[in-house]
């Protein structure tokens, strides 16, 4: 009987791809505030960027103050007094 023995292949070296470095350093600000106009949403003009933010609280805080502020110009002083109380309600 005449027996074969397999083949040994040798171990290939792994070797890892390189990394390819960051084309941009991670942002600073890595929190971003964006306004939409939701009666011209079809139109991207009416987007626009109000800014950057450290944290995620002072991007929301941007954003209830752009809320507030739109109410107190839009609606009637009673509207205003039914907003503040909904948002304290909500923290």
């Amino acid at each position: 009987m005449l027996l074969i023995s397999k083949p040994t292949l040798p171990i290939p070296e792994i070797v890892s791809p390189p990394v390819p470095s960051a084309k941009e350093p991670y942002a600073e600000k890595p929190c971003a505030v964006f306004v939409d106009d939701h009666f011209h949403y079809i139109n991207e003009d009416e987007r626009y960027k109000d800014g950057d933010y450290t944290t995620l609280e002072e991007a929301a805080s941007k954003c209830q103050a752009i809320v507030d502020e739109f109410l107190r110009d839009q609606l009637a002083p009673s509207a205003s007094i039914l907003m503040r109380s909904s948002w304290s309600a909500s923290s």
